[in-house]
This record gives C-alpha cells, structure tokens and sequence, in this order.
C-alpha cells in the first residue's frame, strides 16, 4: 500500500508556510526593537563585569524586575539569591557579552566622550538623548555583534559608515 499526495497546490502551501514562517521571525527577531529582554541581558553582563549587584538590589528582599516595578506590580516570585543575576534572563547569553563589556570598561576603548550623537547624525532627539544615555560599556557588544548577527543592526548602537 502506497499513499499518494494528488493535491496539485503544494507550492500555494510551501510559500504560505514559508511567507508565515518569515513573518514570525521578523516579528520575534531583535531587528525591529530594543526589548526588555535586551536590557536585562545587557545589565546582568554589565553585573557580572564589575562583580556589583544593582543599586536597587535588596538583599532578601528584591525577586525578578525589582529595577523595572511595571513588569512585576504585585512582587510575585521567588527571592533573588544575590543581586547580579537576579535578572529574568539567560545568565549564559549574559556571559557571552562579559569579554566585550570587560574590553570596554577596562581599556575604556569607547567612552561617554567619544560617543556623543547629534542631530546632525539623527533627526530624532528623542532618539539621540536616548543613545547618549545608555551605558557606554555595552555598546563595544554591540559594534562588534553587528557584523556577525546583522538582526542586531537596529537593536542599540548602529551607526552608519
């Protein structure tokens, strides 16, 4: 017994799959947004390089989103063992950020005087106040994660050459 497919529009349904499998990696890819999920990775690398827990940081007291109270209202959720990692994110995706921010923040390869965006490179000042506000020590990650994971391009700091 053999079963056959007599169904002639499997291409209709391999680029129907294809065009839904396209639209939900470029709504869930890092392309489009700079995330929450960005952030806490970004701070807890940041944590992890100095080897200080965050300013907000309670001992016995703080759980996940302790720095963000929108994202957790009611405080649910279980203590944070200690004030580095206690961020909803992978501490191994963290990990991998450690060298660069460690590059950055030791050598001060790029610094908060170095960086310093304009208008005469973004019409947005909304945007330019929020990209000489972020901490300097991550941006290195980022020039460097542009050329290797090009979805990375629009996520922090891109800037066109």
């Amino acid at each position: 017994m053999t079963l056959e497919y007599k169904n002639k529009d499997t291409k209709k349904i391999f680029f129907l799959v294809l065009g839904l499998a396209f639209v939900v990696f470029i709504f869930t890819s890092d392309g489009h947004r700079y995330a929450i999920d960005e952030h806490h990775s970004s701070e807890m690398a940041f944590h992890m390089t100095t080897l200080e827990p965050d300013p907000a940081y309670i001992d016995g007291e703080s759980k996940w989103y302790f720095n963000i109270p929108i994202y957790n209202p009611h405080n649910y959720g279980s203590i944070c063992s200690n004030g580095i990692t206690c961020y909803p994110g992978s501490v191994f995706g963290s990990a991998t950020q450690v060298p660069f921010v460690a590059a950055n923040h030791y050598l001060h390869i790029i610094s908060s005087d170095t960086l310093v965006l304009t208008v005469d490179d973004f019409v947005d000042p909304h945007y330019i106040f929020w990209r000489n506000s972020q901490n300097v020590d991550l941006v290195l990650w980022n020039y460097f994660t542009v050329h290797f994971f090009p979805h990375y391009q629009w996520q922090f700091f891109s800037l066109s050459v």
